[in-house]
């Protein structure tokens, strides 16, 4: 099931309501690239002597890692859809009973390669809305350079703990490895002489709802009066409402987004891994939500 109806970003005088239902699994052929009318499916594929991914080679490259189904139904619904699956033989080796830790990484890494290959247009305009502009991201790291700072020694200390024991360090080393997949499918798209993605910005893209916090916490006092005047929007302390309502013999769970028009570019998607699995509202390029509007296979919301 689709969401009921669709979502929109509103400014500071209005708001409106995404109506979800519980689950959304989207349905696709595996296919090396088809077009469809349920919207374009790619196979991610691996080969492991470059140690490299492509969504447009085929079988001779190597292995099926992922499939990726994009449905660009933005300018109908309001949403995109996107429905990731790593391929469960990819993640288990032969004779293995649970896939290794690196094996699930690189399932990880594969489903971001397909999702920034497969979603390039879309994330590159998403990109664009959010750091362009007199207000954007860039304008606000430019003025407070302590904040950029600050991330780029928050993504060196992730990428030294990524392989510490624990459950915790386990899936971080799984994001990292999605957020380097996504870098690379998206650069892969590029026409020549494109500027090309790096790590760093998308992190910082990820990281929108988050950067007037570390602003606040690193930027000069004088700075950051100034630029809380300046961008409102980076600096308020809410963002969403949720609602929940039971009915006779179903129950809908309703999501306002407190945002800006910049942010009106949305996609529902679901990432699965073997039998595990999790669908959320979110935009293009984000890993996670944003909104922290999620289901899983545990029936968690």
């Amino acid at each position: 099931m689709k969401p009921t109806t669709a979502a929109c970003t509103t400014s500071s005088a209005a708001l409106c309501v995404l109506f979800a239902s519980t689950l959304f699994l989207a349905n696709g052929a595996g296919a090396e690239i088809l077009q469809g009318r349920n919207g374009t499916t790619v196979t991610v594929r691996y080969n492991a002597t470059a140690d490299t991914f492509s969504a447009s080679a085929d079988a001779s490259f190597g292995e099926a890692a992922a499939t990726l189904t994009y449905n660009d139904t933005f300018l109908e619904s309001g949403w995109d859809i996107v429905s990731a699956v790593a391929v469960d033989s990819f993640m288990a080796l032969p004779g293995e009973v649970e896939p290794s830790a690196e094996r699930v990484a690189l399932a990880y890494r594969a489903v971001g390669y397909g999702e920034g290959y497969i979603t390039h247009d879309r994330m590159r305009a998403a990109m664009n809305n959010t750091f362009k502009g007199p207000e954007g991201l860039a304008a606000l790291l430019h003025d407070a350079p302590q904040a950029l700072h600050w991330i780029d020694e928050h993504l060196r200390y992730m990428e030294a703990a990524k392989y510490k024991s624990g459950p915790f360090f386990a899936q971080l080393r799984n994001m990292l490895a999605m957020l380097d997949g996504m870098v690379a499918g998206y650069n892969d798209r590029l026409a020549h002489g494109e500027g090309k993605l790096d790590k760093t910005k998308l992190l910082i893209y990820n990281m929108q709802a988050e950067i007037g916090d570390i602003v606040r916490g690193v930027a000069l006092p004088e700075v950051l009066e100034d630029l809380e005047q300046m961008m409102p929007r980076w600096f308020t302390e809410t963002h969403c409402s949720a609602l929940v309502k039971v009915v006779k013999d179903d129950i809908f769970f309703a999501h306002a987004t407190w945002s800006s028009y910049n942010s009106m570019m949305r996609q529902y998607k679901t990432y699965t891994f073997g039998n595990r699995f999790v669908t959320m509202s979110s935009y293009p390029g984000a890993l996670h939500s944003i909104d922290d509007w999620y289901m899983t296979h545990s029936r968690l919301q």
